[in-house]
Formats: structure tokens, sequence, C-alpha cells
């Protein structure tokens, strides 16, 4: 799969993230917590994270409705339960698929 580049903004214009989306940055303790549920595997292997943030990538485009067309925008307010895993806060952002 290839990955979109996206835009992230804040409500005001500021750019938050810029970049591929599967580049989001994710908390660590995300990428902790779901090693240990997952594996049982307190300090995950670059194959179990490469899996975690994988899954939640493609899980947060499931919830934005499949693959997203070039120039869609997504207002993230209604999604926050899904992007709290990320590491930057979206809660009055939206995201821009180019």
């Amino acid at each position: 799969m290839k990955w979109k580049t996206i835009i992230v903004r804040e409500k005001g214009g500021d750019v938050l993230f810029e970049g591929a989306f599967n580049e989001l940055p994710v908390k660590e303790e995300y990428v902790l917590e779901k090693s240990v549920e997952l594996y049982q595997e307190e300090e995950p292997c670059i194959i179990y994270r490469t899996h975690i943030v994988k899954k939640l990538y493609l899980d947060i485009l499931e919830q934005f409705g499949g693959k997203p067309e070039k120039g869609r925008v997504v207002d993230c307010q209604p999604f926050q339960q899904i992007l709290a895993p990320l590491a930057i806060d979206l809660s009055h952002a939206t995201m821009e698929f180019r």
C-alpha cells in the first residue's frame, strides 16, 4: 500500500504535521501497552512495533471510511477515540490528504 501524504492543521491554520500518513507519530505508551496485550512482550521488537503501528494507521483509515481520495479533508473532532494514540493533539485539527 502506498501511503498518502497528509497535512494536519489546527483550526487556526497552523501546520501540526506534514508528511506520509504512516509517519504520524504514535505515543510510545500505546505501543508498549499493545505489545503486552498482543504479544506479552514489554519490550517490543521492530516487527511487533511495525505491526502495532501499521494496524493503528489502518484502523484510522477504516474509521475515515476507507482509502481517502486526494484532496479530501477530514475534521478530526469526531474521531478522537481512534486518534488518541497519536503523539499530536488533533482535538481541533483537520487532516488533508494529498
